[in-house]
């Protein structure tokens, strides 16, 4: 009891030790432009448009009827400071062609995917594309 309140008291000065929180970002794929989503028609929408204005897939599947393309943009916020851990927000499209047209069969977009993923989507028999 005397320990508690001579430690109470005493006015010790308090050490702390201050880091400065330092924030990065890391960014994987392209960014997908929701006004070139809005843009993709069923049936209209071509293979070579849709490569044009989005680059290279990240993921591609083929099957005898269809193909399928994935486009996946992430931002990652890191920092420094154990008690902020990291923060991912995510875009997510995922194209269906069909095999003989190669044009848009249908698509779906998510702008930022609360886990889980659009690739769900029925495709006839999957396989990888070579």
């Amino acid at each position: 009891m005397f320990v508690a309140a001579l430690v109470a008291g005493c006015g010790c000065p308090t050490v702390r030790t201050e880091h400065p929180v330092r924030t990065e970002y890391i960014e994987t794929g392209r960014p997908i432009k929701g006004t070139l989503v809005r843009g993709i028609q069923k049936k209209e929408t071509t293979q070579g448009e849709i490569v044009q204005w989005f680059g290279a897939p990240a993921h591609r599947v083929a099957t005898d009827d269809d193909i399928a393309y994935t486009y996946r943009h992430c931002k990652t916020k890191i920092s420094t400071i154990d008690a902020h851990p990291a923060k991912e927000t995510c875009s997510e499209l995922f194209i269906v062609f069909d095999r003989p047209s190669l044009t848009v069969k249908d698509f779906a977009y998510a702008p930022r995917p609360s886990g889980g993923s659009l690739t769900g989507m029925s495709l006839k028999g999957r396989g990888a594309m070579p």
